[in-house]
């Protein structure tokens, strides 16, 4: 009689949607001196994701930096743009905090190819590092905000 007085709750709070859905939170981790937080939804299919360095890889990268991701859920592009870095001895070698989020707030509403295309032209006139890629597995933020956009695309698995 025990045992019914614990499953029959469970699992009528599960089919109630007590069961947790994937979301941003869900994309939050640290691991050794890398941070991903929680990414936003820009709309139109468009997610920003958040990353936080802090450490070495090579001689061309950063010491430490953050960085913003505009990642296109349904073609599987992005482009990463640095908001600030530090080099090996702690001087910051990169301060476009401001010029960044103006680039955002001027990129908000836009369909993903203008945005694209907006962010590319502008990034470069205010000096915005700028790093594009394609992906084939579905990012985290996608899978959180626009599941039903990954396509052809790998599924996001934790």
């Amino acid at each position: 009689m025990r045992i019914k007085a614990v499953i029959i709750p469970m699992v009528a709070i599960m089919l109630l949607g007590g069961a947790s859905q994937f979301g941003p939170q869900d994309c939050v981790s640290d691991y050794i001196h890398h941070s991903n937080l929680a990414p936003t939804d820009f709309g139109n299919g468009i997610v920003l994701e958040h990353q936080e360095h802090v450490g070495y890889h090579s001689p061309t990268d950063y010491w430490g930096a953050k960085r913003v991701t505009l990642v296109d859920c349904a073609r599987g592009r992005e482009i990463q743009l640095t908001r600030s870095a530090r080099n090996g001895a702690g001087w910051r070698v990169v301060r476009r905090e401001r010029a960044v989020q103006r680039l955002l707030d001027g990129g908000e509403g836009l369909r993903p190819d203008e945005l694209f295309a907006y962010v590319e032209e502008r990034a470069e006139k205010s000096r915005i590092p700028i790093e594009q890629s394609t992906f084939e597995t579905e990012t985290c933020g996608c899978r959180a905000f626009y599941p039903e956009l990954r396509g052809d695309k790998k599924r996001y698995e934790v």
